[in-house]
């Protein structure tokens, strides 16, 4: 469904079951999501919090829905007085259809509507913290029969980015590293595979590499030995920083290895990138692995997004048996902040769980 109009970032999935029961519900009354967290530009930088709102029927147009994307103030943007959250968004509208096979019920995504991606002024101290799209969806695009009755399940997803992160990444700058040319610092490998690099790039890309290219890396130092990091993984991390994409048919081997490094090095875009990427291989099967990764690396973005699928499909995910294989590499612990989610909802557990 993607495409070169959408726009890449942290994404959140808002489920919405029996959507056709809100429609007898008041003209104009608003439901809200959950409050979820996008993270920050670093790894020790506060997330940030939002929530989704959808208006089933509008007052000057019963026949589509609203939904909007709303910034809620952080502690840390209250401390320090920030009024302007500006970040790039996008929201799109799924209908969620079933199809039968065999005995089994597959479950497949129709795009209803989407937002353009766009920038825009999250601002605290008026009545403009949320962006949307008024007729995003009209109602016979949900109920193509017209049944306004018939069960209808929808996934409301939010697309957010750091504009921050454009000015690290240009189409000249992958040019400049696939081919070398003006490259001023060179990483070797014990393997004999060489790496050319620029160190501007590098350190307006990531403060791991900046502070480096200060201290152990500084110049006239242009050869650099890499040892706790093989190439490929390497590579993979530099061309997410020349690019600001994920570097194409990476192994799943080599895209774990890439999210612990870039976890280590503090580089929390990219380790959110390759999240999204190992989650599309989710399954009712392999959820509780999904699991203990986020919870062995204390990745709480990614904890998020396996909570939230366990509760999202309680009845296939939290049988017996991955009960049993939870407890067996993680004890009670983990468990418990599973139950604990599932009553009081990801963000309110995450207030006051330890």
């Amino acid at each position: 469904m993607d495409n070169n109009d959408d726009l890449c970032g942290f994404k959140h999935s808002w489920k919405i079951e029996h959507f056709e029961h809100l429609l007898t519900q008041v003209v104009g009354l608003k439901f809200y999501s959950e409050v979820f967290f996008s993270p920050g530009v670093k790894i020790s930088d506060p997330s940030f919090p939002w929530r989704l709102l959808v208006t089933p029927k509008l007052e000057w147009s019963l026949n589509t829905i609203n939904v909007y994307l709303e910034a809620i103030q952080s502690p840390a943007e209250v401390k320090n007085n920030t009024q302007i959250r500006r970040m790039q968004f996008q929201i799109k509208v799924f209908r969620v259809d079933s199809e039968r096979e065999g005995d089994k019920e597959r479950k497949n995504l129709t795009l209803l509507g989407s937002t353009l991606k766009r920038s825009q002024n999250f601002m605290f101290d008026q009545h403009t913290t949320g962006a949307g799209k008024t007729d995003i969806c009209r109602h016979d695009m949900i109920w193509p029969t017209k049944d306004y009755t018939a069960r209808a399940d929808l996934v409301i997803q939010a697309i957010i980015a750091h504009l921050e992160e454009e000015d690290h990444s240009s189409d000249d700058d992958m040019a400049f590293f696939t081919s070398g040319r003006f490259a001023d610092i060179t990483f070797t490998f014990s393997t004999g595979e060489k790496i050319p690099a620029h160190r501007l790039v590098l350190a307006k890309g990531s403060e791991y590499f900046k502070n480096k290219l200060k201290n152990e890396w500084a110049s006239p130092k242009n050869t650099i030995e890499i040892t706790d990091i093989d190439y490929e993984t390497f590579y993979a991390l530099l061309h997410y920083i020349y690019s600001n994409k994920i570097k194409p048919e990476l192994s799943k081997e080599v895209l774990e290895t890439l999210h612990s490094e870039a976890r280590m090095r503090s580089m929390t875009s990219l380790s959110a990138a390759v999240v999204e990427i190992l989650f599309t291989d989710v399954s009712f099967d392999n959820w509780h692995d999904y699991y203990r990764r986020a919870w062995t690396c204390n990745d709480s973005f990614f904890q998020r997004l396996v909570l939230n699928y366990a509760i999202d499909n309680w009845d296939e995910t939290v049988t017996d048996e991955t009960m049993k294989k939870i407890l067996d590499w993680g004890g009670s612990k983990p468990v418990d902040k599973l139950f604990m989610a599932k009553n009081l909802g990801v963000y309110a557990m995450e207030q006051f769980y330890v």
